[in-house]
């Protein structure tokens, strides 16, 4: 064997050995994946060793010059579930995608909760930019989002996440006044 074939070898199987032990979670892997600037460690929490037993929720609500809110309004990432969708169902990678956007999120506060830090990052900039794109309540200017987690047996959610409250992209703004008008 070469040297590099050698160097090579050497890598992979500490690449590995990390893996699985990534999988567990206590302090020392995290730790760990604090020191992991590249993402090679993946994560697996939908089957072994522990599957996901809980559902995450996105919800927001919109901010009016005077400072009340509107009802929380819930983001549906899929319809019901029909029959068909063990064999299709393509919007299921949206609640995936949300899925691993929080948890990525998650990770950013475990790092650090200064709200500088949490803001600029690129997870809670693109459920910002998602809320966003929703439709708002005539004349909102503001807007805010939350997290919710059910667990399997639970009949109650808890709170997760509220973000800071956003100003609504101007645009958007004006397409919501007008609709009133239209």
């Amino acid at each position: 064997m070469t040297f590099t074939e050698i160097i090579t070898i050497s890598f992979l199987m500490v690449l590995f050995i990390f893996t699985v032990i990534s999988q567990f979670q206590n302090s020392w892997v995290d730790k760990i994946r604090q020191r992991d600037l590249f993402n090679f460690l993946p994560a697996w929490y939908f089957f072994a060793p522990r599957p996901v037993t809980y559902h995450l929720y996105l919800f927001y609500r919109d901010e009016y010059e005077d400072g009340s809110f509107t009802a929380w309004k819930r983001v549906l990432f899929s319809e019901k579930r029909k029959w068909w969708h063990f064999i299709w169902n393509p919007k299921k990678r949206l609640n995936k995608a949300f899925f691993d956007i929080f948890k990525d999120l998650m990770d950013h506060i475990k790092i650090s909760s200064e709200p500088e830090f949490l803001v600029g990052s690129i997870p809670y900039l693109l459920l910002l930019t998602f809320i966003n794109k929703m439709e708002h309540a005539p004349f909102a200017l503001r807007t805010q989002f939350a997290v919710f987690k059910q667990e399997a047996d639970a009949k109650d959610a808890e709170l997760l996440f509220l973000s800071f409250v956003h100003d609504l992209e101007e645009e958007e703004i004006i397409e919501n006044q007008l609709t009133i008008y239209a």
